[in-house]
């Protein structure tokens, strides 16, 4: 069993709690006289969001507590670890959403606890509440009887409505660190007296990504392969295959252009049965380690700094927007993996399976602005005064015929574009922030051309609705109407998007 380790070493008391960060909230709130009668834990998977509302809920029940801890031996404390304690009431938000099961916890919250001190009720997953029931236990979090409790967990905090959060105290549970997971894992090897070296501790906190769950379980594999003596060397071999299906090891591929061996990563992944939202949840999160390394804002990992010498902030940036994309078609795929693998050969990394002028010149499919031929040109400065007129008896100027357009015109552009950015954000936010990674690069009669660093950005600013507010925005900052076309920057291209604020948009894109 999998789960053995984790199942039969998770901590009991809340002073065992392996996540720092929650074991110092629920001490703090513990000893204050004024505790809390309902808890938001939120995180991701297999940080100990359930474990600990358990913990918590035993503490809040136990006879004979020990200052912040239960003292794990009364008779609450014993029925509370066989999961026969009638006082503590665990609710599956994803098999009992709706407003009846709702109800029925409110006829039933007014009662006085069996035997233990309180009555905790305990809700996992509450973020799949529907919001009629999220409507009807409003009243009750906002008056809870004295001796009743609540505690719901959720990986998807976001999605808890704001009215039902500000009744709520907020315990975060953030992805362990090395340090934690080993602390987590210490109990099984003093457990189960098992010999196993300091680097072969770390390479497991590495691989299983913060999760105390996914950490128990790569320990239980060894211990179950090797015994009680495990060698770093066995160690290695046996956990290599999950260093080599990891989000990072996929991240690694896509920056460096791999493009067929992480398409073949992919179908790995689903033989394996991969968990796509998750799997990209890590990349996301990996990319944005990266990001804020490549602005200098945190230390890289020693591992991590090779990746960051062949990157830049730009690339990095539109990848990360190329995940939130593919999470989103995720939702809609008949076939799981296809997103993933069209974000691979879509990359700005990607070096596709050719190479040579007709690979590059497949970089970019969309037309040039034509060479005008005009005896008239009418040029409108930026700032909507008057037009000017430029006659001539020949045709259109070496410059305008390469589509340079005026170098001045674009500059006054180029000052008025985080204005046009502005303009454009309250029409739809995702196109406002495709635009933050492209550049106006060249004007002419009425036109403007955009270059745009990530094939996926070209795409969706090229559909017609976008290309539209696009548009909208230029004309409302200007005074009249542009025609936008975009154009992908090629590989060899020095050109770079305005730089200034990229690690205000990552942290706006990941938060803080």
């Amino acid at each position: 069993m999998m789960d053995a380790f984790y199942l039969k070493y998770r901590p009991k008391t809340i002073s065992e709690l392996d996540c720092a960060s929650a074991r110092e909230m629920l001490t703090s709130n513990l000893k204050s006289k004024d505790m809390p009668h309902a808890f938001l834990f939120s995180g991701p998977k297999g940080t100990g969001k359930t474990s600990s509302a358990r913990i918590l809920a035993k503490t809040l029940g136990c006879l004979n507590p020990k200052g912040i801890d239960s003292c794990n031996k009364c008779d609450v404390c014993l029925a509370t670890e066989k999961g026969v304690n009638l006082d503590i009431i665990e609710i599956d938000a994803a098999s009992n959403r709706g407003i009846d099961d709702i109800r029925q916890l409110r006829e039933k919250v007014g009662l006085s606890p069996l035997r233990a001190r309180n009555k905790i009720y305990i809700i996992d997953e509450v973020h799949m509440l529907t919001n009629e029931a999220f409507n009807a236990i409003l009243k009750t979090l906002e008056e809870p009887p004295e001796h009743v409790y609540f505690i719901f967990c959720t990986t998807n905090p976001e999605k808890v409505p704001e009215t039902v959060i500000s009744r709520l105290t907020s315990v975060v549970f953030q992805k362990a660190n090395k340090d934690e997971v080993k602390r987590c894992l210490a109990r099984a090897v003093e457990g189960e007296d098992i010999e196993i070296e300091e680097n072969s501790l770390d390479l497991i906190a590495s691989i299983s990504q913060g999760s105390f769950r996914d950490a128990h379980k790569l320990l239980y594999q060894l211990f179950v392969s090797e015994g009680k003596k495990i060698t770093h060397k066995k160690a290695e071999n046996l956990l290599g295959r999950w260093i080599k299906l990891s989000p990072e090891k996929m991240v690694e591929m896509i920056i460096k252009g791999e493009t067929k061996s992480a398409l073949k990563l992919t179908k790995e992944l689903e033989n394996e049965g991969a968990d796509w939202h998750e799997y990209l949840r890590g990349m996301m999160e990996y990319v944005q380690k990266l990001i804020i390394a490549k602005t200098g804002a945190s230390k890289p990992e020693e591992t991590d700094i090779d990746i960051l010498a062949i990157s830049d902030l730009n690339s990095l940036t539109a990848l990360s927007l190329g995940l939130a994309h593919t999470v989103n078609l995720l939702r809609e795929a008949i076939i799981p993996s296809l997103p993933l693998q069209i974000l691979i050969c879509d990359s700005v990394f990607s070096k596709g399976d050719s190479s040579g002028p007709e690979a590059d010149k497949a970089l970019d499919s969309t037309p040039k602005i034509a060479n005008y031929q005009t005896k008239r040109i009418k040029k409108k400065s930026l700032s909507g005064s008057k037009a000017i007129d430029l006659e001539t008896d020949s045709e259109v100027n070496s410059e305008a015929s390469l589509g340079l357009g005026d170098t001045a015109q674009l500059k006054d552009f180029i000052d008025k574009w985080p204005e046009i950015l502005q303009a454009v954000k309250p029409m739809n936010h995702s196109v406002e922030a495709l635009l933050r990674a492209c550049r106006p690069t060249e004007l002419n009669e009425g036109r403007i051309t955009i270059e745009v660093f990530y094939p996926f950005h070209k795409q969706k600013l090229e559909e017609e609705r976008n290309r539209r507010i696009i548009e909208d925005g230029i004309k409302k900052v200007l005074g009249f109407p542009w025609k936008v076309f975009c154009t992908l920057a090629q590989k060899d291209s020095k050109s770079k998007p305005p730089t200034d604020d990229l690690y205000e948009q990552a942290k706006e894109i990941f938060g803080k």
